[in-house]
């Protein structure tokens, strides 16, 4: 299996050839349900040997969900679904270093009496 990457550029080929073949169009042409039933057909080769134009049919599958689920969970609104109230520190950091150990404090903190 190819580098993520060129591994994107060649299954997304596929997928476009697969489309063009049985329906005609490109993939992102084509409705919800053409989409799926593309889609599906790759999903439902589970074997680790079975091949989908010369890639390892399971690898992509793999690929494919890894990335699609990183980017649903890096949104806020995924992060209510799942009950996750965000990151600890959600305005970033501005200043560098710590306040405790005498380097600038953020723009927002209060002054220590």
């Amino acid at each position: 299996m190819p580098e993520d990457g060129e591994a994107f550029r060649q299954s997304f080929a596929a997928l476009d050839s697969d489309a063009t073949e049985r329906a005609g169009a490109r993939f992102h042409e084509l409705d919800w349900d053409t989409q799926a039933s593309l889609i599906q057909r790759i999903q439902d080769l589970e074997t680790d040997e079975a091949q989908w134009h010369d890639l390892p049919a399971k690898h992509v599958w793999s690929l494919w969900t890894r990335y699609a689920c990183a980017a649903f969970y890096s949104h806020p609104w995924a992060w209510n679904e799942i009950g996750f109230g965000g990151p600890a520190y959600p305005r970033g950091y501005a200043a560098f270093g710590s306040p405790y150990l005498g380097s600038e404090a953020e723009s927002w903190e209060a002054k220590e009496a």
